[in-house]
């Protein structure tokens, strides 16, 4: 159950990221492309890994890893794109509840993996699937109770990029091992990362305006960064050491992810409101605590 307690951990780091990102895309980076380009060349780091085991994979991994970490750079961009436009506490569940079934899916058709799950499994899967979904409803006058047609086009494309690259990236570690294929991944990440700059408006922001330049930004995205730094990493290295099936569960934990930011969103709301642009009622508080009960349930489920 190693691959479990690493994944719980790498999800409170991805909290702490989720949490930087809304502040900075709510105040002096109020654009998603530019935001992501920002994100994925941090993925440079993965240099550092090189002494620990590099070598040159064949050229179908090195396909793989390039779409991998281009997956994900992209499954980043609509990602932040859906908080943009909504609410993190809000658009981040979405997402999250639709990538363990995009998962089960791919891990299918891909990797030709034949799953056998329990019924506690199918029972522990359910309650996170449903709990991280009840994360996702919001409850406000002369609003629809789930998110605009937008922004659930915008959560689907985001989940089934960040599954797409999860299944790539245990197929990834089968054959050339974790170090070699996380740093290659990562490789294709930073690739696409240029390929944004493709946009004149991208280009402008971040060569011209360049906000990250100002003290406060430059903080706040260098925390956020390293939490997110250290959380793909923990990720990553659950998935590799996870079968298909777990890696479905890997995905489906993400609520946990969901519980720490709403309870941190929460927390900061009240005492600065403009910051998160979250809006709290005493009906969305109740479902949502409604929403982590189930995913406690469910996490109980899959350790007994």
């Amino acid at each position: 159950m190693l691959w479990l307690y690493i994944t719980l951990a790498s999800y409170l780091f991805f909290a702490l990221a989720s949490i930087a990102d809304r502040i900075l895309l709510a105040g002096p980076l109020q654009h998603p492309r530019a935001y992501a380009f920002y994100t994925s060349i941090t993925g440079v780091v993965a240099i550092f890994f090189i002494p620990f085991g590099f070598d040159i994979p064949s050229n179908k991994i090195i396909l793989l890893s390039f779409l991998a970490g281009a997956a994900g750079v992209a499954s980043l961009y609509f990602l932040y794109l859906a908080i943009f436009e909504g609410h993190i506490s809000t658009a981040a569940p979405s997402v999250g509840a639709l990538i363990p079934i995009f998962t089960l899916v791919l891990s299918y058709f891909l990797a030709g993996e034949r799953i056998y799950i329990t019924i506690n499994g199918i029972l522990a899967l359910a309650l996170l699937v449903v709990g991280t979904l009840m994360l996702s409803l919001h409850f406000k006058k002369k609003m629809p109770l789930f998110l605009s047609r937008r922004n659930m086009y915008l959560a689907a494309s985001a989940a089934f990029l960040f599954a797409l690259s999860t299944v790539l990236s245990k197929l990834i570690f089968i054959d050339t091992g974790f170090i070699n294929g996380f740093i290659w991944m990562r490789m294709g990440g930073v690739i696409l990362a240029f390929l944004l700059l493709l946009s004149r408006q991208t280009r402008r922001i971040v060569f011209k305006s360049n906000p990250i330049k100002e003290k406060a930004v430059l903080i706040t995205f260098s925390w956020g960064k390293g939490a997110g730094g250290a959380a793909f990493l923990l990720q990553s290295y659950a998935i590799n050491l996870a079968s298909f099936l777990q890696v479905t569960f890997i995905n489906a934990l993400a609520g946990v992810q969901y519980a720490f930011i709403l309870i941190a969103a929460l927390a900061i709301s009240f005492k600065h409101p403009k910051i998160l642009k979250e809006e709290f009622t005493k009906a969305s508080i109740l479902e949502r605590s409604l929403g982590i009960l189930l995913i406690t349930v469910g996490l109980w489920l899959l350790i007994k």
